[in-house]
């Protein structure tokens, strides 16, 4: 089940939350950018880039991910650019 939490937070970021398409017509838009690391088996810590500081937004849409999936993920935010996501052992 990790996999599919880590491809469905992949995608969602790969759209940018749907930035992508809304932002076309939008002259300097700057939507945000995320990075993923993982600390080790079972954490991933997402590196939020944005101007706009809405890091709180993407702690609930992990957890909402997460919720979707029925897994007990336990997301901290660690900074206004870093969420941990640990994932059930």
């Amino acid at each position: 089940m990790k996999a599919v939490i880590v491809n469905c937070l992949a995608e969602l970021v790969a759209t940018k939350f749907g930035h992508e398409a809304s932002t076309r017509s939008i002259p300097d838009a700057r939507p945000p950018q995320f990075d993923y690391e993982w600390k080790d088996g079972r954490t991933l810590l997402m590196h939020y880039k944005s101007h706009r500081g809405l890091i709180d937004f993407l702690v609930g849409l992990v957890r909402g991910v997460g919720k979707h999936f029925k897994e007990d993920l336990q997301v901290t935010k660690l900074s206004a650019d870093k969420v941990q996501i640990v994932f059930p052992a």
